[in-house]
């Protein structure tokens, strides 16, 4: 082996690429340039994004003994493995349900020619496969070749009564649809190399709903295996959530409700609507009792007449209509300081002075 490497780079030296391509001949299909190129994109994607992630592995084998034995020392964690050269239906047949579309396992597909006769034999059979990730990874030599280009046409359930989703195109033929879910089918037609064709509207004139045990519209073309997907607006519930794999949403709605805008209040509840009814009432209940601590220490002072100096004139009047001095006297010291006024008079008594002195303050 060492002498067969040094003749290999002798000869690359001194006859450039007809050496290169008689050097790579003579070495194992493990050993090529392309397929080690290959396999080490293989190992990087097992090693980063799937690092730790359960894997159905779906194996060719036309890659061979050694390739076969390098792909699946990539894998630390057991995965299950499926021989792509094996009858399809066979296979899906004895696996159980959590294998063919449980949301954890990641489906992997790794071969060098064709892959599709399998896949097509188990879709064919059993409407149980249906994985949530599925990644396919080609060895061959040729990025480019019949698998990769591959022009697939895909026949869809679609109804024409979803604008501005889906309709009818203007000034074109019937049943060719326009709008922006057409759009998308477009852009990645032409990254993906697939066509498709669309169904104008379902047979039974329905939508998509599970009744009598079976589904009906569009998602019964799709179920039943007439159509392989459908794109229409539809929105998620747990019973569509069970039966079929949903892409990530392209469209968002929301509900609210509507009510009539009311009309401006009142300039004249501006005086009071600022306070809370808590805010009313402890400015009541304050006031209140200010009120009868002031009064019952004027009973105490023996009616201050001075307090009431300037209101002298009234005080006839006043009493004709069986006011006390007192009492008024009482009300108007806590009012006065709510209104912002100066006291009728300076209390007399210590105790009053003091309570006054204490009720301004605060």
């Amino acid at each position: 082996m060492v002498a067969r490497s040094m003749l290999i780079v002798v000869v690359v030296a001194a006859a450039g690429s007809t050496a290169e391509r008689w050097a790579s001949s003579l070495l194992p299909e493990s050993q090529k340039p392309d397929t080690q190129l290959a396999l080490q994109t293989l190992e990087e994607v097992v090693t980063g994004p799937l690092a730790g992630r359960s894997l159905v592995l779906y194996l060719d084998p036309a890659l061979g003994p050694q390739i076969l034995q390098t792909i699946v020392a990539l894998f630390t964690l057991p995965v299950i493995l499926v021989n792509l050269g094996s009858e399809g239906e066979l296979w899906s047949q004895e696996q159980p349900l959590a294998v063919l579309r449980a949301e954890y396992l990641i489906h992997m597909a790794v071969f060098i020619s064709d892959p599709r006769p399998f896949f097509h034999s188990v879709i064919g059979t059993d409407n149980r496969w249906k994985p949530k990730y599925f990644l396919m990874f080609s060895v061959s030599k040729d990025p480019h070749g019949k698998v990769v280009k591959a022009d697939y046409r895909f026949l869809l359930g679609t109804w024409f009564d979803d604008y501005p989703y889906l309709h009818q195109a203007k000034d074109k033929p019937e049943g060719e649809g326009d709008g922006v879910e057409v759009e998308i089918l477009n852009a990645l037609s032409s990254q993906l190399n697939f066509s498709f064709d669309l169904t104008t509207e379902p047979p039974d004139q329905l939508w998509g709903d599970f009744e009598n045990g079976s589904w009906t519209g569009m998602l019964g073309m799709v179920y039943q295996g007439g159509k392989n997907f459908t794109v229409n607006y539809f929105g998620y519930t747990n019973k569509r959530i069970e039966d079929f794999d949903a892409s990530v949403s392209y469209w968002m709605e929301g509900f609210g409700l509507a009510l009539l805008k009311p009309k401006p209040l009142p300039k004249w509840r501006s005086v009071y609507y600022p306070f809370t009814p808590v805010v009313w009432a402890s400015m009541a209940f304050s006031f209140s009792l200010a009120t009868t601590i002031f009064y019952l220490q004027g009973l105490a002072g023996n009616q201050r007449r001075r307090e009431l100096n300037h209101i002298h004139k009234c005080r006839h009047t006043l009493r004709k209509q069986g006011w006390s001095v007192s009492a008024l006297a009482a009300c108007f010291n806590p009012l006065s300081r709510l209104l912002g006024s100066f006291l009728p008079a300076q209390p007399a008594q210590v105790n009053t002075t003091e309570w006054t002195a204490g009720w301004m303050m605060s």
